[in-house]
């Protein structure tokens, strides 16, 4: 619902910050394999990234700015696709 959703706004995503910080904790206490240490970290720091932009230049809106906390809701989509389908999971 907060990646697709009908009415998404930027405070919507602030929803994905404790799972975004807990899947960070796992990726890297369990040492997970690089792909998706690397997945977990780029949608943190696009999330980091989002604050920034809010917090310091709340008037800065193209489009691309305004794009990057959809995108790192993505990019913890395909993280929490690729981590079920791990497969230390399955057996």
């Amino acid at each position: 619902m907060t990646l697709c959703g009908p009415a998404t706004e930027s405070y919507t995503y602030l929803i994905l910050a404790p799972a975004i910080v807990l899947t960070v904790a796992h990726a890297y206490g369990a040492r997970q394999p690089v792909l998706l240490r690397g997945l977990v970290s780029t949608a943190f720091t696009f999330q980091l990234l989002a604050a920034a932009r809010a917090s310091f230049f709340p008037h800065f809106k193209p489009f691309w700015a305004l794009s990057i906390q959809p995108l790192s809701a993505g990019v913890l989509l395909l993280y929490a696709v690729l981590w079920l389908f791990d497969d230390p999971l399955w057996s």
